[in-house]
């Protein structure tokens, strides 16, 4: 894998950056960094690879490097742009043309500060320092799979950040982690629909359950999943599906992050695949929608035990009733 490139540093003010992206498109780059606040503030809130790591740290790198990238004054407006050109004749040709550009189609508003040679064969372990176990609940430690646990008296879940959705310290997967802490485990089947990383189907499996299915409707994630569950040395059965589209059998324990929506349409065939007395556990919800969720959920017969909120998002814990076939008013159906 290459390391090495050659990086130009590009200034300009946020009026300029469909400009700037113009002719960043015509320029046969290897790819760009984007530096400012507001692209920073962006990437956190939607990149959920950052669960497990230290977010002040991050941002400090990245103001730093702006700094250092722009060598000038750093208005808050302004957005450094950082492009990278293989380590060639031909990235240094390409560079010739976009200074070019630059300075004859903009003048001084789209402007080259620097360029240099970049080493990234460091970049990995770089990386990896931001991250750190993250303890959980009573019970649990999640831990960035290179790390050791530093708590032995709690069970560690070893994920690999930033491969999937769910590394614990979002929200909904907390609440999720914390709904399961609550349940008997040990034993009984379990279904995980929407598993992302995999860390909930793994927690329950780490808590004796006998069976547990994992499904999702993207490979990618499922890819993930699967590596994840070998990082624990788990047994998971691991299916690609839209909600039960492929999912049979009946289980104990049913737990679902995804969003309100999928939930919705969820509900009324879930009662399929739970024995009498099945837990639920649903999240991926903001608190403004969780009422929508229980009334959805008692009309379809379920009793909610326990609504959760953390944040801005909630959690629903219910059952399904343990007379098979009768709803929360005991009417058969």
């Amino acid at each position: 894998m290459e390391t090495k490139f050659l990086q130009v540093t590009m200034m300009y003010a946020r009026e300029w950056e469909e400009a700037a992206q113009a002719l960043l498109a015509d320029s046969d780059t290897l790819g760009t960094q984007t530096l400012d606040p507001t692209t920073i503030a962006q990437y956190e809130a939607q990149h959920p690879d950052w669960e497990l790591a230290d977010g002040d740290a991050l941002r400090a790198d990245l103001h730093r490097a702006v700094e250092k990238a722009a060598d000038e004054a750093w208005q808050a407006d302004d957005v450094v742009q950082l492009v990278f050109f293989s380590d060639d004749d031909m990235g240094r040709q390409a560079i010739e043309r976009l200074e070019r550009q630059c300075y004859e189609q903009y003048g001084g508003e789209i402007r080259i500060l620097q360029e240099k040679q970049v080493d990234n064969s460091h970049w990995e372990e770089e990386w990896k320092k931001t991250y750190h176990p993250l303890s959980l609940g009573n019970t649990m430690e999640i831990v960035p799979s290179w790390m050791q646990p530093t708590d032995t008296t709690r069970l560690p879940i070893f994920i690999e950040p930033g491969m999937a959705f769910g590394t614990g310290s979002h929200e909904t997967t907390t609440l999720c982690l914390e709904a399961l802490e609550r349940l008997p485990l040990e034993g009984k089947n379990g279904l995980d629909l929407g598993t992302g990383s995999g860390i909930l189907a793994i927690y329950m499996k780490k808590r004796g359950m006998d069976n547990v299915l994992a499904t999702d409707i993207s490979e990618d994630a499922l890819r993930s999943a699967r590596e994840n569950a070998k990082r624990n040395q788990v047994d998971i059965t691991f299916r690609e599906s839209d909600l039960l589209k492929n999912v049979d059998g009946k289980f104990h324990v049913v737990v679902s992050n995804i969003l309100a929506g999928p939930l919705l349409r969820l509900l009324p065939d879930l009662p399929t695949v739970l024995y009498p007395g099945a837990c639920v556990v649903l999240s991926g919800l903001l608190a403004t929608q969780q009422e929508s969720i229980r009334n959805a959920l008692e009309q379809a017969g379920f009793l909610v035990s326990k609504q959760t909120i953390l944040g801005e998002w909630a959690c629903l814990e219910s059952a399904w009733p343990a007379e098979a076939g009768s709803d929360a008013n005991g009417i058969t159906r």
